[in-house]
């Protein structure tokens, strides 16, 4: 008997110690410092509305700082960003909230796409929480001083994790429409250098499938916890959702101090209350759509037994709504379905009205403004499962996207670089641009957009070889969402490649660190390379280099919109005036008058040449060296097929052509470039810049 109560005290005292309270903050090695930037997801985003999110953490995290063996998760704590300056935030009470908690296998920084919101979770996921969440009124400390904790939740469920098993943690934080009414705006601390963590996010919650991702972002969360002793119930679901008929395995993972192990399992696979299978790993097919809360209980020859529930466990017949989408016309948009889950039926809102315009698979919807940018939305749902959203902005046109998940920025009156490659052999005609904005809603802002032949290198801080090409207005919209910019008139590019320059004025665009895996993005009309940045635009200023532009271009080309285009493609040389510069004041449409203006003209006199071709000349290769002929630095561009005289006054003229209204000539390409006399040089004259001229509608 005093050996059975010995054993009972050293029992309850190992107890004791195994359970002691012990704390942990990721991402790792933040525990006394202050992140290096703020973020309002999850818990600050205010009346802003719904959210959905994912924190990734890497096994890292957790084994450099020693932690090696399993731990139970007990409670949360998010800290407040330390703010640049003393920052005063109220109580305030988000009325209902889901945190979730699994392993995952996903790394962090994966090559493999992030943003589908149940691929980043593992078999275990677990409800540790549903209910209200308190912000906790408080301070910032000023920049450098790790802020208070602003948010505490202790788990109604706690989370059994091992981080020696390799896999990384994810916690979830669901946040349903209406819930943050009541509370405050408060930016949280975010660790982004080295966090070995990510997040993906959506303001589209609960139906949202995927999300945003942002690599190397890491929430700081403190995670209160201890070392596992007596029986825990502990177990594995794969998978946990798709189409009936779904066949589930499952895996007892329980942990325990006995040594004799776990000695039985009772299983209720359906939530009915009734015990579905006594055996260690079982298997269970579930016929009839829904959505299921499982339990286990485990008992062992030592302790009292130990249950774990999981709220809807398993979902049948839950599908993810995704899409894609073809300009194949003039506004002629093919929407093709691409959900996840079979699904069996589909709604389309294809014009932003919240009506349903079709219920078929896949559509062809025409638009009849192209460039103006719509609201798309698939809702897709498999029997009677839960149905999925999915809603992009679609710009009936081509488009080019960079990356949007870039959280730095360059300041107001930046130039952002980087180079165009047109692969289209008619070219295209630039026609706006979306940027993302550190500043608040419905700020004004402009963009004057700059071109030069080749590339931007070595030419950042010198307007000379740069041509302006036009200036786009816009608004800047919600946080993390895009802005449009339009250009009043297209930008045409012809066939080759460009440095170009975006002069931001009136906001801040975001950008990010470009690396040798991010900087280039292609499709079959153009490629992009990124960047660079200069504080003041083409004079002095901080010179940023490896600056990725964070943005989307939309372009119309042939085929599509059947735009006429004129725009400058190569450099020409200066005599007794600056080099004379074709511009021109419409543009080569079937049917009209091309009219181009030449200024810089010593004589007020030029010939106008214009040809087919801009790589080979009866003289030779173009561009054509004329410094042996007495005309050093100049060089011939276009083939000379034709020539008509232009007389001006006050140094400048004007050339028109007229284009005849004939279908065959749509999307012929003309070259232009003025010989301009001027006796400076032996040859008796110089030659204006070059252009080329996209006949279109």
């Amino acid at each position: 008997m005093i050996r059975f109560l010995l054993a009972t005290v050293v029992a309850a005292a190992v107890s004791t110690t195994a359970e002691a309270q012990l704390t942990h903050v990721i991402p790792n090695g933040l525990a006394a410092v202050e992140g290096d930037s703020g973020n309002g997801l999850p818990w600050g985003i205010g009346p802003l509305g719904s959210l959905k999110f994912q924190s990734l953490y890497d096994a890292k995290n957790f084994t450099l700082a020693g932690i090696h063996s399993p731990i139970v998760i007990t409670r949360l704590r998010w800290r407040a960003n330390g703010a640049a300056t003393s920052v005063t935030w109220p109580t305030g009470t988000y009325s209902q909230a889901t945190v979730r908690m699994s392993s995952t296998s996903n790394s962090s920084n994966a090559a493999a796409p992030l943003d589908i919101f149940a691929g980043n979770v593992g078999a275990d996921q677990t409800t540790v929480y549903s209910g209200p969440v308190t912000v906790i009124c408080g301070s910032g400390k000023g920049v450098g001083v790790p802020g208070p904790w602003v948010t505490d939740i202790t788990l109604s469920t706690p989370f059994l994790y091992d981080p020696a098993s390799g896999n990384g943690l994810v916690i979830s934080c669901d946040i349903p429409p209406g819930a943050g009414s009541q509370v405050p705006l408060v930016f949280l601390d975010v660790q982004t250098k080295g966090s070995q963590s990510s997040r993906v996010f959506s303001f589209n919650a609960p139906n949202s499938g995927t999300g945003t991702v942002t690599t190397d972002h890491g929430v700081v969360v403190e995670l209160t916890y201890h070392k596992p002793s007596g029986l825990i119930a502990h177990f594995l679901a794969t998978p946990s959702g798709g189409p009936t008929p779904l066949h589930v395995q499952f895996v007892d993972r329980s942990f325990t101090t006995d040594p004799g192990g776990v000695t039985s399992w009772a299983w209720d696979l359906d939530g009915d209350g009734v015990i579905d299978s006594t055996q260690q790993n079982p298997s269970f097919v579930y016929t009839q759509c829904g959505s299921y809360n499982v339990s286990l209980t485990v008992t062992d020859a030592s302790h009292p037994a130990s249950r774990l529930t999981r709220i809807d466990q398993v979902a049948t017949d839950g599908t993810l709504a995704r899409f894609s989408y073809d300009v194949i016309g003039p506004g002629r948009v093919l929407f093709t379905d691409a959900s996840v889950g079979s699904p069996t039926s589909w709604a389309w809102d294809l014009d932003g009205d919240n009506i349903v315009d079709s219920t078929n698979q896949n559509v062809v919807f025409t638009y009849a403004s192209p460039a103006t940018p719509v609201t798309v939305t698939l809702t897709t749902r498999r029997l009677c499962g839960a149905p999925s959203t999915t809603t992009r902005q679609v710009i009936p046109m081509p488009t080019l996207t960079t990356q949007l998940t870039a959280v730095n920025f360059v300041k107001s009156g930046s130039v952002v670089f980087f180079d165009g490659n047109v692969t289209n052999p008619h070219g295209i005609n630039l026609t706006g641009f979306d940027s993302i904005f550190t500043e608040l809603p419905s700020t004004k802002f402009t963009v004057d957009v700059f071109v030069t032949p080749g590339r931007f290198i070595g030419k950042d801080n010198v307007i000379t070889p740069w041509r302006f090409a036009g200036t786009a207005t816009g608004r800047t919209a919600a946080p993390t969402a895009s802005a449009h910019a339009t250009l009043p008139q297209p930008v045409y590019l012809a066939p080759g490649s460009y440095g170009i320059g975006l002069h931001y004025v009136g906001a801040a665009p975001h950008c990010e660190d470009a690396t040798a895996t991010n900087s280039t993005y292609a499709n079959v009309d153009l490629a992009l390379t990124l960047g660079a940045a200069r504080s003041t635009a083409f004079a002095g200023g901080t010179f940023l280099n490896a600056v990725s532009w964070s943005g989307t271009l939309y372009y119309d080309k042939l085929g599509i919109g059947n735009t006429a285009g004129f725009g400058f493609f190569g450099p020409g040389c200066r005599g007794t005036l600056p080099v004379s510069r074709q511009v021109a004041t419409n543009r080569p449409i079937l049917g009209q008058t091309l009219a181009v203006g030449l200024d810089h003209l010593p004589q007020s006199a030029a010939i106008l040449l214009v040809g087919l071709s801009r790589t080979s000349s009866p003289f030779g290769q173009l561009p054509f060296d004329l410094t042996a002929f007495g005309a050093p630095g100049c060089s011939l561009r276009v083939r000379p097929d034709a020539a008509a005289p232009v007389i001006g006054t006050a140094n400048a003229g004007t050339f028109t052509l007229p284009i005849p209204n004939q279908v065959g000539l749509l999307g012929q390409l003309l070259y232009t470039q003025a010989v301009v006399p001027d006796p400076v040089y032996a040859l008796g004259g110089v030659l204006s810049d070059a252009a080329a001229a996209l006949i279109g509608k």
